[in-house]
């Protein structure tokens, strides 16, 4: 089945997203306006992995769900892309934060485990944005299930939260921006997505000049999201949580059309560059938090003294950003592709790479 190559770059983008609104809010030009607006909220592009990967996911595995599919087969496939970086940044940030709550070792066992979003405070517990590949696990594991259901049912699936009381909403806030239960409507939405294309979109013919205007349209909605969603929740008594499936329609109206498109922008977006990019997402998502530790602890205060200038405070996070990407470059062919093969070499051999 071809893959759908130009879909990989929105994962790109959603990591550098993700990166900029943990650590460069206070870095220019993301100190002024219109770019102040970018970083804040980040919570709600994790949910653009979650939506991606029920649709990317659905898109390959939707023919195999009539005879079942091997639900071994499939964690270990699923499982081993992330699991070997995701245990060894774990072991990066361990000398750093253990023994500060809630970097104990209940902490750790759960993490280790991959089951720390379950139980708050853990769930940022050691490598914080880990959280995510917990959930991953989850639906990974009930995928399968879910799959063969929707395959006859059909589902579409959407939880919003509306608290206006807001010691209600910070009470239950733990619970909801990291338990995997109300992060998995945001997968199923991107799955029903995936399915519908393969019953409507993937044969028909496209209309190329009509779905270029809905992929616009689409990009642009989440433009005009990016930047007023901070004064809408300023200016409505709604507290509204984006990162719960709220958004999650808009981003299938983009993945969708951009699955169709068959324009110079998709042929574009295959180039192999932009493709490798897509490829470090997870790379540069769980190494994000151990580079930043590692960066402020060896580096950052020796290069003030080197370079005592009142600009050195507006580079930190650009070098970080590039060591970053260095560092989820060589990861991801160095380390996480050779222990990917050897894991499901291993766990199952007849397994083709």
């Amino acid at each position: 089945m071809k893959r759908l190559n130009q879909l990989n770059i929105l994962r790109f983008i959603a990591a550098i997203l993700i990166v900029i609104y943990h650590y460069g809010k206070e870095t220019f030009p993301f100190t002024v306006e219109p770019f102040v607006r970018i970083p804040t909220g980040g919570n709600y592009l994790v949910s653009l992995f979650f939506v991606l990967s029920g649709f990317v996911i659905v898109y390959v595995y939707y023919p195999q769900a009539a005879d079942g599919i091997n639900w071994k087969r499939f964690m270990v496939k699923r499982v081993s892309r992330f699991w070997p970086l995701y245990i060894v940044t774990i072991l990066m940030i361990l000398p750093f934060r253990w023994g500060v709550p809630p970097h104990t070792f209940t902490g750790l066992v759960l993490s280790l485990l991959m089951i720390q979003a379950w139980t708050p405070p853990y769930p940022v517990a050691f490598n914080g944005p880990s959280w995510a590949m917990s959930v991953f696990v989850f639906i990974y594991a009930v995928f399968p299930f879910v799959l063969s259901w929707m395959r006859r049912q059909g589902l579409a699936n959407h939880w919003l939260f509306n608290l206006p009381d807001p010691e209600t909403l910070q009470a239950l806030m733990p619970v909801i921006l990291w338990n995997p239960l109300l992060q998995l409507n945001s997968f199923l939405i991107g799955a029903y997505a995936g399915m519908y294309y393969h019953e409507r979109g993937m044969h028909n013919p496209v209309d190329q000049k009509r779905n270029l205007a809905q992929l616009a349209v689409g990009l642009l909605g989440w433009g005009v999201f990016v930047f007023i969603r901070g004064d809408l929740q300023r200016q409505t008594s709604l507290n509204l949580l984006y990162s719960n499936g709220l958004i999650a329609p808009l981003y299938c109206w983009i993945i969708y059309s951009l699955a169709r498109d068959r324009s110079r922008i998709a042929a574009f977006l295959q180039r192999p560059w932009l493709v490798k990019l897509g490829d470090l997402s997870f790379s540069i998502y769980l190494l994000q938090s151990p580079l930043d530790t590692i960066y402020k602890y060896f580096v950052q205060e020796r290069l003030e003294i080197l370079l005592p200038y009142p600009w050195i405070g507006q580079v930190h996070f650009y070098l970080y950003a590039l060591g970053l990407l260095a560092a989820a470059y060589f990861s991801r062919h160095w380390f996480e592709i050779p222990a990917q093969k050897f894991l499901r070499r291993k766990l199952i051999p007849t397994m083709n790479q």
